[in-house]
């Protein structure tokens, strides 16, 4: 998985000792429309989705994400996340998710934490490859895709081991049922890929909203 914020010396970013509570923040998760329509990606049932949101609070919670914090959680196939990838990061490929950091919010309204962006497609796959079920391998990604939003990188070796730890660390406390059997850090394409660039958000000096709806 690559990365999007932190410094290269491996080391996870500082965080608050405690997080605002989970019911703080508001997290949207959606499916692309296009995506469902052409009928490549397996549907996520309400039940499914409920349970990542809930994990997606949660792991904004353990992060240490201010109160009020709104996350946005788009799914769909490999089609439509290459063409995210083209747009945004030049690269012309699927990948498992992108994750585009936003740092602005009109005066009033609640602080934006950015977007995530996941391949069901890509996660069926891989989720065959590692021996565990889809819903399983989408809550990896959607963990990832957070810490990605709250400064952890994944560019290097060191940087990748930590990261993936963390995030097994947070579904293990929060979906103790959805084991990741042998789900360890790899240099695959799609692990290479994982993650906005940091130049499309706050480092490039402007806020970034993917158009995921």
């Amino acid at each position: 998985m690559n990365s999007t914020g932190a410094g290269g010396d491996g080391a996870a970013p500082e965080r608050p000792q405690e997080g605002p509570q989970v019911a703080e923040y508001i997290v949207t998760l959606k499916s692309d429309a296009a995506s469902r329509s052409r009928g490549r990606m397996a549907p996520v049932s309400r039940a499914e989705r409920a349970r990542l949101a809930g994990l997606a609070r949660g792991v904004m919670a353990g992060e240490g994400c201010r109160p009020g914090a709104e996350l946005s959680v788009a799914l769909g196939d490999d089609r439509w996340i290459q063409e995210l990838n083209r747009k945004y990061r030049g690269r012309g490929a699927p990948t498992d998710v992108l994750a585009f950091p936003q740092d602005l919010a009109p005066p009033g309204a609640n602080p934006p934490l950015g977007d995530v962006a996941i391949s069901v497609e890509t996660a069926e796959r891989q989720a065959k490859e590692f021996g565990h079920g889809v819903l399983a391998e989408l809550a990896l990604l959607v963990a990832h895709g957070i810490l990605h939003l709250t400064g952890w990188s994944d560019r290097t070796p060191l940087q990748r081991r930590a990261m993936m730890r963390r995030a097994a660390t947070l579904l293990a406390e929060i979906l103790p049922d959805l084991p990741l059997q042998g789900r360890r850090p790899r240099r695959g394409r799609a692990y290479r890929e994982l993650g906005a660039s940091r130049a499309l958000g706050p480092a490039a000096g402007r806020s970034h909203r993917a158009p995921l709806a």
